[in-house]
């Protein structure tokens, strides 16, 4: 099974990213591949992993939700 344990916030330190669900992230990878990552917007905002997912890539996504302001882009949480 494939994983995806997203943040909708990018990284800083000192406010929630991916790296504070390291718990998480381990207890999945007992029943899983697990791609543990943070928002990474592009030039327009949207995140190429998130904007391009797919079942082919991934059983299943996680979002951990850190905050409302740095929310991903329309276009990344629109159904395709």
């Amino acid at each position: 099974m494939n994983i995806l344990l997203q943040c909708t916030i990018p990284y800083a330190e000192d406010d929630w990213h991916v790296g504070r669900f390291a718990l998480l992230a381990q207890e999945l990878r007992k029943v899983g591949d697990v791609l543990a990552r943070n928002l990474e917007p592009d030039g327009k905002g949207d995140d190429q992993v998130l904007t391009g997912l797919s079942r082919a890539r991934f059983d299943e996504v996680w979002l951990l939700v850190g905050s409302m302001a740095g929310r991903p882009s329309p276009r990344a949480t629109s159904p395709a």
